[in-house]
C-alpha cells in the first residue's frame, strides 16, 4: 500500500480479471450517455476554501441506469481490516472484472 500525503488514507490494489476489452468498450459507451452530474453537496477545507461536489447518491442516480443498460454492475462494499475501513469498487460485466481498493481511517460504530 502507498500512503497518500496529507490525507489519512492508503491506496490499496487495482486488479483486472478476465479479458476486459468488452467491458472497457461498454463502459466507454455508457459514459458517452452520462448527463452532466450536478454538484449539489457542499464542503470546505479550512476557513477559506469552499467547494461543491456530487455526492455518492447523486453519482449513482446519474450513472447506474447507463451502466446497467450496457451490462455493467458497480458494486462498492465497505469492510474493516486492521483498524482501517476498506472501500472496494468493482465493475463487472462481459466476463471481466475491474476492482480497486483504498483504506482510510473510520469508526466502525
Amino acid at each position: 500500500m502507498e500512503e497518500v500525503k496529507g490525507i489519512d488514507m492508503q491506496l490499496g490494489s487495482l486488479k483486472i480479471e478476465g479479458d476486459a476489452t468488452k467491458l472497457f468498450e461498454a463502459l466507454a459507451r455508457a459514459q458517452a450517455d452520462f448527463e452532466a452530474i450536478p454538484e449539489l453537496a457542499r464542503g470546505a477545507v479550512g476557513n477559506n476554501r469552499n467547494f461543491k461536489y456530487a455526492d455518492f447518491a447523486t453519482l449513482t442516480k446519474y450513472t447506474r441506469p447507463h451502466l446497467t443498460n450496457r451490462g455493467i454492475v458497480r458494486y462498492q462494499p465497505l469492510h474493516y481490516e486492521n483498524g482501517m475501513a476498506v472501500s472496494t469498487t468493482i465493475l463487472a460485466g462481459h466476463g471481466a472484472r475491474i476492482s480497486a481498493s483504498f483504506y482510510f481511517k473510520a469508526d466502525p460504530n
